[in-house]
């Protein structure tokens, strides 16, 4: 999972940014300091953060073997260890550049919510996203994920991608 350019300092806040190749950023910003200037990487509020990661298919389309996972390197806000709180990952199927002419394709298996423990520290997880196999974007398409906090969470989420040390990603097959 990319930011929208290299990292360097902290960077304004993109609703969707590009899945792409591996990180080489070796500093973890603040993605959006006008929602939380204190912490690195990016804070999603409870109720209404959303990000969104996406690429689009080449030309032969994009073919996901198997069942996706995702990892994710998360905390909640703050690094506060008094509440957990809880992150909505999906992925799509888009016809334009998402979040236009979506449609779902996968869930986190056994549930819409996935659980953040409340940690000191960034936490990797490692979740199962159920995708129908095999499940092929058409060449055009954009594969989309989404990651947002809902309603029910705890507290607002942080997470952290696009570095050497958080190294997140979608995995399929």
């Amino acid at each position: 999972l990319k930011s929208a350019a290299p990292v360097s300092g902290n960077t304004p806040f993109l609703l969707s940014l590009a899945l792409d190749t591996a990180p080489t950023a070796t500093t973890l910003p603040s993605y959006n300091p006008a929602v939380n200037s204190t912490d690195p990487g990016e804070t999603l509020v409870k109720g209404t953060g959303t990000q969104i990661w996406y690429m689009q298919a080449p030309a032969g389309g994009l073919t996901l073997p198997g069942p996706a996972r995702l990892r994710l390197w998360t905390a909640m806000r703050g690094f506060s260890t008094s509440v957990s709180g809880s992150l909505t990952p999906q992925l799509y199927d888009c016809t334009l550049t998402p979040p236009v002419g979506c449609t779902e394709i996968s869930t986190p298996t056994g549930g819409v919510t996935v659980a953040v423990a409340g940690t000191s520290t960034w936490a990797e997880n490692d979740w199962e996203l159920g995708v129908s196999t095999p499940y092929t974007v058409p060449a055009n398409h954009y594969l989309g994920l989404t990651v947002s906090v809902p309603s029910t969470s705890g507290g607002d989420v942080m997470v952290a991608y696009d570095t050497t040390s958080y190294p997140s990603a979608v995995q399929a097959g």
